[in-house]
């Protein structure tokens, strides 16, 4: 089995790492263009080490693509771990008094947000063979409980118990299709005041990452946010030794990125347009 995990470096920069039952796999070089990306590693077996180059195109939860090596190439395609459990979840348990509804917020690489009595608590994910669980501590005041939840995914119904010092309850869980609806690339386009037209580039990757390009300078997103339709954003232009920061507060309609840029100059409304790819 391998599996390769793509965390998004700082200032843009990617980031991966490759784990097999055989070898050690050491990532040389990660380059990304649009949907499509080259990774460069060095496999080392006993005493004999090989280079392979993987080149792969995105799509959706798939990849699809090659791996060369000096014996030749071959068809290496993947799937995206945990894709069908990405997403915001509303779970609902019974009881004797009534039900009552909570939110889960899962992200592409398990963490998630599980929102219960007005606050977020952070937990990790275990998911093996469409079984989900974890465990967390739930603290109210000076008292503490621990808490376990085990589910069973079916598309996008998730079923199971939540167990506590105070027993067991049954939920049902359904997953919210129109979560995180700012994923994807956003085109921007605008004039300046002498009649120059400038277009930079709003990459979203998931709940947690994204870029922001701009005159072929790919800058890291900070403090991204997505709320149902909602997204906001800061990023740090940065042009030989000025330093310029940007924030981006808006809302997707269709496919549509209406907001508003502010910087040091004042605040200005963009509108990005979805790119048809994605």
């Amino acid at each position: 089995m391998r599996e390769c995990l793509f965390p998004g470096g700082r200032n843009g920069a990617s980031q991966a790492k490759w784990s097999q039952d055989m070898g050690e796999h050491t990532i040389t070089r990660v380059r990304s263009a649009d949907d499509t990306f080259t990774l460069d590693r060095t496999v080392k077996l006993e005493e004999m080490e090989l280079e392979v180059t993987n080149t792969a195109k995105i799509d959706g939860d798939k990849l699809t693509g090659t791996m060369i090596s000096k014996f030749g190439e071959i068809e290496a395609n993947g799937t995206r771990v945990g894709a069908e459990v990405v997403g915001v979840w509303e779970l609902t348990t019974t009881s004797d008094r009534c039900p009552r509804t909570r939110l889960m917020l899962v992200f592409s690489d398990l963490t998630a947000r599980y929102k219960t009595y007005g606050r977020e608590i952070p937990v990790t994910l275990q998911l093996k063979d469409k079984q989900v669980s974890f465990e967390t501590e739930m603290k109210f005041g000076d008292r503490a409980f621990e808490m376990a939840l085990k589910g069973k995914l079916d598309g996008n119904q998730l079923d199971g118990e939540i167990t506590t010092s105070r027993g067991v309850n049954k939920f049902t869980g359904k997953k919210r299709l129109s979560a995180f609806v700012g994923i994807g690339t956003w085109e921007f386009t605008r004039e300046t005041d002498n009649g120059d037209v400038r277009t930079s580039t709003l990459k979203i990757n998931d709940a947690k990452s994204g870029t922001y390009s701009f005159r072929d300078n790919d800058i890291a997103l900070d403090s991204l946010s997505l709320d149902g339709d909602n997204v906001a954003f800061k990023v740090t232009l940065k042009f030989n030794e000025r330093e310029i920061p940007l924030e981006f507060k808006g809302a997707v309609k269709e496919d549509a990125l209406a907001g508003q840029w502010t910087t040091p100059r004042g605040t200005r409304d963009s509108v990005g347009k979805r790119k048809k790819t994605d």
